[in-house]
């Protein structure tokens, strides 16, 4: 693919969402990424040439090989833009050094090329709304407790 060293491709190419490009063959071989992936993976090795499949079995908490493989097929065979459902997550590392697990979507995009193609696979995270939900519902139970205490001392401070 010897597009990847145009200037304009660059550009599109290494932006702050993770990037892939697969060779839309039997083993969709990784033909190259960006940094934010790279970043995003927490490693220094190197997966290029690697198969795609053993990248996602390596990188994701929650990999479906079965998902992924028809997600890739459908892709590829099918020469559709493809946003894959169901979400991926990686296992990562905030600045406090706290396990975290951050959801993912795939979008994957063919580009035919006179020889087998190949997918660029571009990952957008996704907010957990649950979480975050079940994060302002908790918070609002601890202010609730604290006012009832607050009330509490307050009615015994001016009983006295």
């Amino acid at each position: 693919m010897d597009h990847i060293s145009f200037p304009i491709f660059q550009a599109l190419f290494n932006t702050n969402n993770p990037k892939i490009i697969i060779r839309n063959n039997p083993d969709y071989t990784v033909v190259d990424y960006n940094a934010a992936f790279q970043h995003l993976l927490h490693t220094d090795t190197n997966y290029r040439g690697a198969s795609f499949l053993e990248l996602c079995n390596t990188a994701f908490r929650n990999f479906n090989a079965d998902i992924m493989w028809n997600t890739l097929l459908q892709a590829g065979q099918g020469n559709q833009i493809v946003f894959l459902s169901e979400l991926l997550s990686f296992a990562t590392v905030d600045i406090a050094h706290i396990d975290q697990l951050q959801k993912w979507q795939f979008d994957l995009l063919p580009v035919p090329a006179a020889d087998s193609g190949y997918l660029i696979i571009n990952l957008s995270q996704v907010a957990d709304s649950e979480s975050a939900q079940q994060q302002v519902q908790k918070l609002g139970e601890e202010l609730a407790a604290s006012n009832e205490e607050l009330l509490s001392s307050n009615e015994e401070l001016n009983a006295t």
